[in-house]
């Protein structure tokens, strides 16, 4: 009998599951309706594939469409393979994550040069192109701002964000640039290509072109990536774009298993770019190939049962997807075994007068149902808790309306949506702050002046709320650091020093008195946002001149605003409470109640305008279309296992016409859907089902910083602060990769580089983005000398070499720690890997961290942990590599005795529990100065 489990079903798997499950070759196609249990499916599959040693992991990629998604099977992968094959449980060397994530890894693996460049994200995208020198002198984008649909001319900002999203649609269609007659475009376009070459960046559409032109181009490349990559998985298969789909297609042409898995129905992301076509025509699309290389068509199987709901969800979402024409045929089917079945009252439609009534509705909804008893899918009884419902909605200003409201009545809650931070009047005195340090024009474009400063502080930090601010305080510091920057001003280079804009901030929230007292909880968690816009900003520049603040304070009015978000409510610890988030970032989740508040008849949004011709692109999928909308409004109903509340309201603020309700209203099949009722259930104090299952992603680096002191791991890491980059910031990263270089190169050929080898892949590698050229070339010789230095001492040793920079994943407590180790060697002469030394490389440098910030010893017992539970290797030795300038390379060897690992790991449980207890109480020490935020923390040592 096959018995497995599904969340938290125990069942016997059906036919469908069990044949979806094996390791067979060629290509299949698994179309998944929602709650079939495709996550379980998957994870067996990519276990079988290694039980069975048909596969390795390293030759296994799995796609997943988010990083939490990909944190869910490898941990359900980890788990089959611990039970049934634990001598085969390392998955280190598998990759299961997003396919931008892939891209990047994989140039970075198969060609060394790209360890130095780094990503772009959408805010340091946006912040890299605004730089004025960008934006007109090497990219030219001043001349778009003419094309405007009326006679005012294009912001600066739309300029630019338009010519981001033409850039994004040209790479994700993968259209031939001599197609686009726009010459002007064409030319910015080519520029904006060159720009991230020369300055060493990706976007994420550029990650993906870039390695399918290498893979196209590049013979030796081609080769090792085709060797690499034999077995792939693609979850959300519904939900790859164009240029996405080429890449699919690149692994399947010498792939010995293909299998994409998703659902069309739950196609919602059109607007990134996504093709329901891919997963409806997947076997036409593969036939060909499929049966050239292994002499049979595309297999096909269903997953039609839909296991997580009852009956009346079940048929309520599968009658109302039959709107749509562009589907596959299928039919959604509820599970005839499940304990959990539907009453009458479980799904609501009700229309409000207003939308506070609406969410009033929701509030007085989630009092009523807490505690009611409920049947998870083995049909135990349990008491629903907060943690069980959730209130999805389409727009993040919704989601904040919410959060407010209910949080207003006493409701705890996670969101994954928030308010803009621009409009909290800390960040805004904060931004003025700012201003009035640099002598310029602050949020609101007008130049604030100390007096208002003052008056604006006393109450903010009000006697009541905070008996230890002082104003008067605030006047003198805040006119220090203006003191100190215009002494900056009079300098012929203006630049800021050395921790630059972020430093700067940093010295005023000490300004507030953050040294003197602690801020209010909601007061840090939007501080810190506003030092992650600071960061995103800062990153694409080396330093900063004074005269360059403005360019900020334009960045956060114009892409800030809908971008930095509060993130009070995000924070990963807080398990049991409602969860509030958009139907996009809903999918692949399940929740015992579900509402789904504003189903109005709303004015579809404006067409997307770009640089390019229409012609060029399908531009129906790439705006608002019905059939679209009513696959996310599927989405979202499917979230539910029982209870399902849709809501709307009538009155549009400032209009006398009410909102009518959504059409899709009245194209569900109203069998179990009811108008508002008085539902009874009971209520017999039970317990609730209890999150044990919640985990969170760490590091040893993270865990340290909790060890080192609470406080700390609490600002940088539950608030987010950033802090300040100081120039040599990447100093023995660069090391640490061109070393990685080496070691791979003698593990390929066998032979260790000469001295005009290291040179030259130095010159390639070698990359200091904050420092200037003279720094950087001054390190870059202190870095040569290093690694030199290394290789004449320790080249006999190279043959012992096992492998380098091993990448580790493991469950230890609450927490799943990933990391990597530098080195590990073979002590058998023999070849026997059973018994290895550990090494991990210190660079020595001038950076204060290194004085504090990790316990090394520590380190290197918690790389033991991770080769004997997760790399299945048993290390007998373990050293701390010192690597300097002098050539002294020092090693230094550290216990890792069994007595020694086992107090080791129980400290990590000890700490990750700590966590999430939310114990943070300071430690105060000698060091105090050096951390980064000892401006902003009030329980610092003093002298």
């Amino acid at each position: 009998m096959n018995i497995g489990e599904i969340g938290e079903q125990t069942f016997q798997y059906t036919d469908e599951q069990k044949k979806a499950m094996q390791p067979e070759k060629g290509f299949l196609r698994i179309t998944a309706c929602a709650g079939s249990g495709k996550t379980e499916v998957i994870s067996n599959k990519v276990a079988n594939y290694i039980i069975s040693k048909k596969a390795e992991p390293k030759n296994i990629v799995a796609f997943t469409f988010t990083v939490k998604a990909a944190e869910e099977l490898k941990s359900r992968i980890r788990r089959i393979l611990q039970e049934k094959c634990p001598e085969r449980s390392d998955i280190g060397d598998m990759y299961i994550g997003t396919i931008d994530s892939f891209c990047f890894q994989t140039l970075q693996d198969l060609d060394p040069r790209y360890k130095s460049y780094d990503v772009l994200d959408s805010a340091k995208r946006v912040a890299f192109v605004s730089k004025t020198m960008n934006f007109f002198s090497k990219l030219e984008l001043n001349r778009f701002r003419k094309r405007s649909s009326t006679k005012k001319q294009l912001t600066y900002y739309h300029t630019l964000n338009r010519f981001l999203d033409t850039v994004d649609l040209v790479m994700m269609e993968k259209i031939p640039i001599e197609d686009i007659n726009d010459e002007e475009f064409v030319d910015s376009y080519n520029r904006y290509c060159e720009l991230l070459e020369k300055e060493k960046y990706f976007d994420f559409p550029s990650m993906t072109r870039k390695l399918l032109d290498m893979i196209e181009t590049d013979d030796e490349f081609r080769t090792k990536f085709q060797t690499k990559f034999k077995y792939l998985i693609v979850d959300e298969y519904q939900d790859v774009n164009k240029i996405q789909e080429l890449l699919v297609e690149a692994i399947a042409k010498n792939a010995e298993a293909v299998c994409v898995v998703g659902d069309d129905d739950q196609c919602i992301y059109s607007w990134r770019g996504s093709k329901i076509g891919n997963i409806i025509d997947f076997d036409k699309n593969y036939d060909i190939l499929s049966k050239e290389n292994f002499d049979k068509p595309v297999s096909d199987i269903p997953l039609d049962i839909n296991f997580r709901s009852t009956e009346g969800i079940v048929h309520t979402a599968a009658e109302f997807i039959k709107n749509n024409k562009h589907r596959s045929k299928k039919e959604m089917r509820p599970s005839g075994d499940s304990k959990r079945v539907y009453e009458s009252g479980d799904i609501i439609w009700t229309q409000l007068e207003k939308q506070t009534d609406e969410f009033e509705y929701i509030s007085n909804k989630i009092t009523s149902l807490n505690g009611i008893d409920y049947l998870d899918k083995r049909g135990n009884a349990y008491a629903l808790s907060l943690g069980d419902f959730a209130v999805l909605v389409r727009t993040n200003d919704t989601a904040a309306k919410i959060v407010d409201f209910l949080e207003g009545k006493g409701i705890a809650c996670i969101a994954y949506s928030g308010g803009t931070i621009f409009e909290r009047p800390e960040v805004v005195f904060a931004m003025d702050s700012i201003a009035y340090a640099f002598g310029c024009k602050g949020y609101n474009f007008s130049e604030p002046d100390l007096k208002t400063l003052t008056s604006r502080y006393k109450n903010l930090f009000n006697k009541k709320e905070y008996p230890l601010a002082d104003s008067k305080m605030f006047s003198e510091r805040i006119l220090n650091i203006k003191s100190e920057i215009d002494k900056i001003k009079d300098k012929e280079k203006p630049y800021l020093s050395e921790l630059g804009l972020q430093g700067i901030y940093l010295k005023i929230l000490n300004a507030f008195g953050a040294d003197v007292f602690n801020f209010s909880e909601p007061f840090h968690y939007n501080f810190a946002v506003l030092s992650q816009a600071i960061s995103d900003y800062e990153s694409v520049w080396i330093r900063l001149k004074t005269d360059e603040i403005t360019g900020f304070f334009a960045f956060c009015k114009a892409y800030g605003e809908s971008k930095y978000v509060d993130t009070k409510n995000a924070d990963p610890t807080r398990i049991n409470a409602v969860k509030v988030m958009t139907i996009h970032k809903s999918k692949g989740l399940e929740f015992p109640v579900v509402f789904i508040p504003e189903m109005v008849n709303k004015k579809k949004k404006n067409p997307t305008p770009y640089f390019i011709e229409d012609h060029l692109y399908d531009k129906k999928a790439y705006n608002d279309n019905e059939e679209e909308n009513r696959r996310i409004v599927y989405t979202a109903i499917t979230r539910s296992q029982k209870y399902l509340f849709i809501t709307g309201y009538r009155t549009k603020p400032g209009k006398k016409t009410p909102y009518e309700p959504s059409p899709f209203v009245d194209e569900m099949d109203k069998k179990y859907i009811l108008n508002d009722i008085a539902i009874e259930r009971s209520k017999s104090n039970l317990s609730s089902k209890g999150f044990e299952d919640s985990v969170i992603s760490t590091s040893f680096s993270e865990l340290t910083t909790y060890d080192r002191c609470p406080k700390d791991y609490l600002l940088r890491h539950v608030y987010g602060y950033n802090a300040g980059v100081p120039p040599a910031f990447g100093y023995g990263t660069n090391i640490h990769n061109i070393l990685n270089y080496v070691h791979n190169r003698y593990l390929t050929d066998g032979k260790v580089l000469s001295n005009q080898e290291i040179d030259e892949i130095t010159e390639k590698m070698f990359n200091l983005r904050y420092a200037t050229e003279k720094m950087q070339e001054n390190m870059k010789k202190g870095a040569l000398k290093v690694i030199k230095n290394y290789v004449d001492l320790q080249n006999e040793e190279f043959r012992k070499i096992l492998e380098t920079e091993k990448h580790f994943e493991f469950s230890l407590g609450l927490a799943l720690i990933t990391g990597q180790i530098d080195l590990i060697k073979k002590l058998d002469e023999n070849g026997n890997v059973s018994e290895v030394e550990i090494i991990d490389f210190k660079t020595e440098s001038n950076s204060k961290n290194d004085v504090y910030v990790l316990d090394y010893h520590k380190q290197l017992r918690l790389y033991a942990l991770a080769c004997l539970k997760s790399l299945g290797l048993s290390p007998e030795k373990a050293y701390i590599h010192h690597l300097d300038v002098l050539g002294v390379n020092r090693k230094e060897e550290v216990n890792i005795s069994p007595e020694v690992l086992e107090h080791t790991k129980g400290e990590i449980v000890s700490s990750i529990d700590d966590i999430f207890n939310k114990n943070f109480s300071p430690k105060p020490c000698g060091n105090c100065e050096l951390c980064d935020y000892n401006h902003i923390c009030c329980d610092k040592l003093k002298d």
